[in-house]
């Protein structure tokens, strides 16, 4: 069955939300919680905290519904609610807890790939999941900005001019971020690469295959 906001933008729905219309809230939040849960969860390292996070987003959202200006992007102004909440979170808390980032919660188990593998091997299908694992790994070994950063960027699939609004910075300090975040991840995998020929040297200080694999522009 076919919804009634099908081919009603996000903008169009917070529109309606702002004149009191509660089934394009709930349209909304049909949208987003999915996508929301799994960026809480891999940010904060509790599903449960992220379930919380979650609720208090939409409810923000919804207290908040006023100061939403049409002409901007609604996943924008989500996102910089539900980042904001989990860095509240977790400088209250101190909770700075290591998951896997493959973890299945909601709709999303977005992995970090580092092959345009085409017809790969046995062996090299096992040798890519190897290096994902580890990767996800160093992920959260990351300084939480850096962090935050890149999973805006690689999972949530966010330009830096996008995440710059999020974060409410410059898109020069994203760009900054994410280059430093990819030289600690270089950094954290390099006894494992110094051990396996996973990769040429040259492709892991590149933007766009093995590390960078994580990308925004």
């Amino acid at each position: 069955m076919k919804s009634q906001f099908e081919n009603v933008t996000d903008e169009e729905l917070m529109c309606l939300v702002q004149n009191g219309n509660m089934d394009a809230f709930s349209e909304l939040a049909r949208r987003y919680e999915g996508r929301l849960l799994s960026f809480l969860h891999r940010f904060v390292g509790n599903v449960t905290q992220a379930e919380d996070l979650l609720q208090a987003t939409l409810l923000r959202v919804y207290r908040a519904r006023a100061r939403f200006k049409g002409s901007g992007k609604f996943s924008m102004w989500l996102y910089t609610i539900a980042a904001n909440l989990a860095k509240d979170y977790l400088r209250k808390t101190r909770k700075y807890r290591f998951i896997a980032l493959d973890a299945p919660v909601g709709q999303s188990s977005n992995v970090i790939d580092f092959y345009e593998a085409k017809g790969e091997s046995a062996s090299e299908s096992a040798q890519k999941k190897e290096i994902s694992r580890l990767v996800r790994l160093a992920v959260e070994r990351l300084p939480h900005d850096q962090k935050l950063t890149i999973l805006l960027s690689h999972y949530e699939g966010m330009r830096y001019g996008e995440i710059a609004k999020v974060l409410g910075c410059s898109k020069g300090t994203v760009k900054s971020r994410v280059f430093r975040a990819k030289m600690k991840l270089k950094e954290f995998l390099a006894d494992y690469l110094a051990g396996k020929e996973v990769a040429p040297s040259n492709e892991l200080q590149q933007d766009d295959k093995t590390i960078a694999g994580i990308s925004g522009s």
